[in-house]
């Protein structure tokens, strides 16, 4: 019986209890210490004196009466003790399993998120940005690790109102069992950071198997490392699942970001809940317009395609009419923020500001420098020369150990615009670099190496970024710097550092599965703009859109993107490249009554075919 634990026992003890109540009150019958009291009353005098040993003030003084209230006091103290070392012993437990985080949450229309990283501070704060502009909301943790040790780490690294609760369980994320501990039955949504490919597959079958009581599909989110995984993940994750391949979706964004400095900072913006992100509305205001009307009519907002037929069309063709089935969509502050003006205003266009070239610009050929190495290498090299012209130079640096013959063919067998070149030298000696510096590269992009542990890998970035900012200063050197960080941390040390370039992380990893655990949608938005076939946002020449030096407002910049079959969504300021309280010089979805002037340098963001 004690074996079974502290509840078991409490029943036994009031059994035993009553017993010797009934026992003392017929003593007391028998023996007539109480001759003017029948049974019943005795047996409230019983009870009376078990409860309280010290109410003993009968006038009686005799030997019987003496003797059995010293039984009962003792007795008394007994039960009493037993029973407050048992409920003691039953609040401890309980609160121990509490603190175990074992007992099951009760919620409806929550976030789960599966596993622990690093990645996860992003996500927890992006969901914290999110919900200021929604409801409120819960965060469900469910980890391997000890619930006490990753509140303490989520209160260090994070501080969030009272808008959104974070719970913490612990518990694997691959048991269908522990799964029922964060209610995933009536979740609205699951993130799965659950290190790797194999655990991430593990947990969707996990998932998957406990059958949605409601029968709707799960909105399960997850990243996966290797490219061969995704295709058997798709298979086992069915309607439930959106994945992104981490390593592709970052190669992409940094071969793109290495010939478009600020890109990053964009894509960023995009991604994060903290700026402007992307929204899909039915507007009853827009239907019969066409799409370039739509683009002038909401004052906050930018309209970038729709979603029409199950289809998402980024850059829609001017003439396209908008039908009440289709939703729109938008770059925005919130979905709040979204208002359209369903009468016809006076945008104050100036046409004379308007400089439209009929020519097509020619790419000119790139000189790009690659420092570093790591399994990203293949994907970003792929990705640049889909963007090259013609008799453009790739120059690999490195100092992996590895790299022979079989791997550079393996390279050059995925160009076929530009030349690759090959140098092994040590990245980090600051003669080695200002060599490679001074041939003049337009463009240069710095890779962390996958075969240190990630933070002697960050250091090793961050030596090279301030050899690189230290040579350009002394040289007069101009050429944009785009640099891979793994860590999220790092990134307040390369600021420290005083070096104000675009730096890649896993950041944009975990911005973007948060978007897709709010909308899966958005996914192909970012699948058009990764992709060089689709529609993709490119910074552009300002001058080449509007005359420099003429004051004009930002419908007047949609008017003249529209002429080329264009949306603009902002524009970048060269004098502010460096000023990080300006967002590097990045003005995306600006109010569109504000005015700008151009100067010589200045560019315009847009979305585009090419």
């Amino acid at each position: 019986m004690m074996s079974r634990g502290a509840p078991s026992l409490i029943g036994p003890l009031a059994v035993a209890s009553i017993i010797f109540i009934i026992i003392m009150a017929f003593l007391f019958w028998i023996l007539n210490i109480f001759p003017s009291r029948n049974i019943i009353q005795l047996i409230g005098i019983s009870i009376m004196r078990t409860i309280n040993a010290e109410s003993m003030n009968e006038s009686s003084t005799s030997v019987v009466y003496t003797i059995s209230m010293v039984v009962i006091g003792i007795v008394s103290i007994f039960f009493i003790s037993v029973l407050i070392g048992l409920l003691t012993t039953t609040l401890e437990n309980k609160i121990r399993s509490l603190r175990k985080g074992r007992s099951v949450i009760i919620e409806k229309n929550h976030t789960v998120v599966l596993g622990w990283s690093e990645m996860i501070f992003t996500v927890i704060s992006e969901l914290i940005e999110a919900s200021n502009h929604t409801r409120k909301r819960c965060v469900a943790i469910l980890s391997n690790k000890d619930k006490t040790e990753m509140e303490d780490l989520i209160k260090e690294r994070i501080s969030y109102s009272r808008n959104i609760r974070i719970i913490c369980r612990q518990g694997n994320p691959i048991d269908i069992d522990d799964l029922k501990i964060v209610s995933i039955n009536t979740a609205s949504s699951i993130i799965i950071l659950d290190g790797s490919d194999s655990n991430v597959i593990k947990s969707v079958l996990a998932i998957i198997n406990s059958k949605k009581e409601s029968g709707q599909p799960y909105h399960i989110v997850a990243a996966l490392d290797e490219y061969k995984n995704i295709k058997v993940a798709k298979i086992i994750g069915k309607s439930h699942c959106d994945f992104i391949q981490a390593e592709d979706f970052v190669s992409r964004i940094i071969a793109q970001t290495s010939l478009q400095p600020g890109l990053s900072t964009i894509y960023t913006e995009l991604l994060n809940f903290e700026g402007d992100e992307i929204y899909f509305l039915k507007c009853k205001e827009l239907i019969g317009k066409t799409f370039k009307d739509a683009l002038f009519m909401s004052k906050k907002s930018s309209l970038i395609g729709l979603y029409k037929d199950g289809v998402v069309k980024i850059n829609s063709p001017m003439d396209t009419i908008i039908s009440k089935e289709d939703e729109a969509i938008f770059i925005s502050e919130s979905k709040e923020s979204i208002k359209i003006s369903n009468f016809t205003e006076d945008y104050d266009i100036k046409d004379a500001a308007i400089n439209i070239s009929k020519t097509r610009t020619r790419l000119k050929r790139e000189n790009i420098l690659i420092l570093g190495w790591n399994d990203k290498i293949f994907k970003i090299i792929e990705e640049l020369d889909k963007y090259l012209s013609k008799g453009s130079i790739l120059t690999v640096v490195t100092d992996y150990h590895k790299l022979n013959g079989t791997l550079e063919k393996e390279l050059k067998s995925l160009t076929n615009n530009s030349n690759l070149k090959y140098l092994r030298a040590d990245i980090k000696d600051h003669d080695v670099l200002q060599e490679l510096v001074l041939k003049n590269y337009s463009h240069v992009l710095v890779l962390t190496d996958n075969t240190k542990n990630i933070q002697e890998a960050d250091a090793d970035s961050i030596m090279i970024l301030i050899h690189l900012r230290n040579i350009a200063e002394k040289n007069n050197l101009s050429f944009s710097l785009t640099t891979e960080i793994v860590d999220i941390r790092n990134m307040r040390l390369a600021k420290i550092a005083r070096v104000n370039d675009f730096i890649i992380s896993e950041k944009l990893i975990s911005l973007f599965l948060v978007q897709l655990s709010e909308n899966k949608l958005v996914n192909y938005v970012f699948e058009d703009f990764m992709n060089e076939t689709g529609a993709e946002i490119y910074i552009k020449n300002a001058k080449y859109y509007i005359k420099l030096n003429e004051e004009v407002n930002f419908y007047t910049i949609i008017e003249a993107a529209s002429r080329k079959n264009e949306v603009a969504i902002g524009y970048k300021i060269v004098l502010d490249e460096k000023n990080e309280e300006k967002n590097f010089g990045i003005y995306l979805n600006p109010e569109k009554s504000g005015t700008v002037k151009f100067s010589e340098g200045d560019c315009i963001i847009v979305i585009a075919e090419d």
